[in-house]
């Protein structure tokens, strides 16, 4: 199989919609752009962040985006970059309210809602809640249920796996968020 190097919008968005390997291609020439992390890392620290908040916010966008393409979030009213670099901003300016800690932009500078911080600080906790959870099933299933929220078919996760099947993945998955739903169940908050 070829890789893509004349990437345009309307082959990065059919890619990560169509998803496989082509959408691992498509997320892969994002990343590396150049240009794009260098954008999303000025914003941040010109907004009050660090160069590991600035990574984590690239990365973070990186999902983000996949995930609103995939869900047909993209309205198309915008390049591709121009709607990744919306989102990183989006979610910064989102967490540097919620820590308290950021002035209000102008229209010209931030697109979109901003949820309330008690929400915000909701979905902050049940995020770190989860990640300790993940934590105590183990590696694979961890692996697992990642592919499994970002939506991959099971033929995908199978493959990515090295499982024999896709009803291998189906049954693995099954038994990795009993596992995880077990440890919670013994672990109320």
């Amino acid at each position: 199989m070829s890789i893509n190097t004349n990437w345009t919008d309307e082959t990065l968005l059919a890619a990560i919609i169509g998803g496989g390997q082509a959408r691992e291609n498509a997320l892969r020439h994002l990343y590396l752009l150049p240009g794009l992390r260098e954008t999303v890392h000025r914003f941040v620290l010109d907004n009050g962040g660090n160069r590991s908040d600035a990574q984590d916010m690239f990365q973070e966008a990186l999902v983000l985006f996949d995930r609103n393409l995939r869900e047909g979030r993209f309205e198309g009213k915008s390049a591709l970059k121009t709607y990744f670099v919306a989102i990183a901003k989006w979610r910064w300016v989102t967490i540097r309210r919620q820590q308290g800690r950021f002035q209000e932009l102008s229209p010209a500078q931030y697109d979109g809602e901003v949820e309330s911080p008690e929400a915000e600080t909701l979905r902050v906790e049940h995020r770190e809640l989860l990640a300790n959870a993940m934590g105590q099933i183990g590696d694979r299933c961890r692996e697992l249920l990642r592919l499994y929220q970002l939506e991959y078919a099971m033929e995908e996760i199978a493959q990515q796996m090295g499982y024999s099947g896709a009803d291998v993945a189906k049954k693995e998955a099954y038994r990795c968020r009993m596992k995880l739903r077990e440890y919670l169940e013994k672990h109320p908050l």
